[in-house]
């Protein structure tokens, strides 16, 4: 067996813009509770099911942010939930793995508002949320820039943990340490996975993305789980950290060997 991250198409593209966030109030019949839903983050999966992210406070408390899934049939799960901070607003690092129970929702619930707000908002032009097995979305490749790509060949090379301004060796250190840090599944089957990664100037993970699943589902989440723990990455020079985020593709292989007797 045999696991390896190729970079011979891993890349480094153009720096990325901010999140684009469109905030729009939802009517409740909850005294001073305050509920929106980010037209910008809605998708529609291939299931037909909604993903979204809403932001509700009450007046003069902390705002609160879920990331939601709900389906045409009223079911509903809440993906991931927490005090809203602008800075770690990512909907779309979230989605890209919507893994989430969903059950009936309770017609007591807030979240039937904002349900309701999606299911008759339903006819919209909205995206296509990116499972692991499709393309990122235009929206994002027009954000992104991803037209200006230059190749960086993958060499596997130790240069510790030191300020990088040479974008190969940096590339090469990150493709190590994804590699070590990865366990794919003994899944008995070959598998590729294209993941954009993007990575601050100081080091930290902004957002994940398939560009390719690998089939596998235990595969992609282990593939999830290198990414998470090479956090913080090698630092580069020269990038303003408040404003700046490179993104880079990886490709991740997993080959099984089978001896066939004839």
């Amino acid at each position: 067996m045999k696991k390896s991250i190729l970079l011979l198409t891993a890349i480094l593209l153009s720096v990325a813009s901010a999140n684009a966030v469109e905030w729009q109030t939802v009517e409740t019949n909850i005294p001073n509770f305050n509920l929106f839903v980010d037209n910008d983050s809605i998708q529609v999966d291939d299931n037909g099911n909604y993903l979204y992210a809403i932001k509700y406070f009450f007046t003069g408390e902390k705002q609160k942010v879920a990331f939601i899934k709900s389906s045409s049939d009223n079911y509903i799960g809440i993906i991931e939930a927490g005090d809203f901070e602008e800075s770690n607003y990512r909907p779309k690092a979230v989605f890209s793995t919507p893994h989430v129970f969903m059950k009936p929702i309770n017609d007591n619930s807030f979240l039937t508002f904002s349900h309701k707000y999606i299911l008759n908002s339903a006819d919209s032009d909205y995206k296509t949320a990116e499972k692991p097995a499709t393309e990122l979305n235009k929206k994002t490749s027009e954000n992104k820039h991803e037209n200006n790509i230059i190749p960086a060949k993958y060499e596997k090379k130790n240069y510790g943990n030191q300020n990088y301004t040479n974008m190969k060796d940096f590339v090469s250190t990150v493709g190590e340490s994804l590699n070590s840090n990865w366990q794919p599944p003994v899944s008995g089957k070959n598998t590729q996975a294209i993941v954009i990664i993007s990575i601050g100037g100081d080091g930290s993970l902004s957002e994940y993305r398939f560009a390719k699943s690998s089939g596998d589902e235990m595969t992609d989440r282990s593939i999830v789980s290198a990414i998470k723990q090479t956090v913080p990455f090698p630092k580069m020079q020269n990038m303003n950290v408040n404003e700046k985020n490179y993104n880079f593709q990886f490709v991740f292989e997993y080959k099984t060997f089978k001896k066939s007797v004839l």
